[in-house]
């Protein structure tokens, strides 16, 4: 666990510090492939599903792929807006479960589900979602300008109203705030800054909220009548399938924020 005395400094904890950081993919999941129950009999790039087709997560589906209203909130999986995929198994937070290992001063695309550029090409400086800046960044990441590889990679999977490192704007009542995902910060308690820092989204690698979409902390009820589709649901998607849940979305994806996005690994 990571603290401090000075406010200011837990909220930099979460996100410059030696403090972990979560992520919606289990870094172990290849190799639980083979415990991963006597259901779990197909991979889908590495990472382990049921037979039902739901997320495994050690020996049970994982909550936000379940099918299930985990934290009783009346939102289920891909319609949860704590859930940031089918590998999160924590509906009540934006807490996954799943520790994101890596170099603290520097972000990659929070939706890989590993730390390191080597798979996205992307890589800021950490407090890019701070200050804006990156003032004492090391050289690896001394910048905050995310490369088109990164953005070709990442965005693609980033859930609607996030950029591609984990910076989300959040719907609070009639008011939006931009907080990054932390295991410490749930809808409840967005008014604690230290609980839920704020945070500074990319300028190109973010995914806005569209008129009619669902983001975190917005519901169908908050959506502009006219977004209802005749016989359908009440929400669309400005890129991609609408979805309640994963099993409706096709080819290797999953639903999240009520959207079928490309299976995160």
């Amino acid at each position: 666990m990571c603290s401090s005395e000075a406010a200011s400094f837990v909220a930099v904890c979460f996100v410059i510090s030696a403090c972990a950081r979560t992520t919606n993919l289990a870094d172990s999941l290849p190799k639980q492939a083979e415990d991963g129950g006597p259901d779990a009999s197909r991979l889908l790039d590495g990472a382990v599903v049921t037979e039902a087709g739901l997320a495994r997560c050690g020996s049970q589906p994982c909550a936000c792929d379940n099918g299930l209203d985990d934290d009783g909130d009346g939102l289920v999986d891909g319609l949860d807006s704590e859930c940031t995929g089918p590998y999160d198994m924590d509906e009540a937070t934006f807490a996954t479960g799943e520790v994101k290992d890596g170099n603290p001063r520097c972000s990659d695309c929070f939706f890989d589900g590993n730390a390191g550029s080597g798979d996205d090409g992307c890589q800021v400086a950490a407090s890019c979602a701070l200050n804006g800046t990156a003032l004492d960044a090391p050289r690896s990441c001394n910048g905050c300008t995310p490369s088109g590889e990164c953005i070709d990679n990442c965005l693609s999977r980033t859930p609607n109203g996030c950029d591609c490192f984990g910076c989300c704007e959040v719907r609070a009542g009639a008011s939006l705030v931009k907080v990054l995902l932390a295991d410490s910060c749930s809808l409840a308690l967005l008014d604690d800054e230290q609980r839920c820092p704020r945070c500074i989204p990319s300028s190109t690698c973010r995914n806005e909220c569209g008129r009619c979409e669902l983001c975190p902390g917005k519901t169908p009820a908050d959506l502009p009548t006219d977004c209802k589709q005749p016989g359908g649901a009440e929400y669309t998607c400005d890129e991609g399938q609408a979805c309640g849940k994963s099993q409706e979305c096709t080819g290797q994806s999953y639903c999240v924020q009520g959207c079928c996005v490309p299976v995160v690994l």
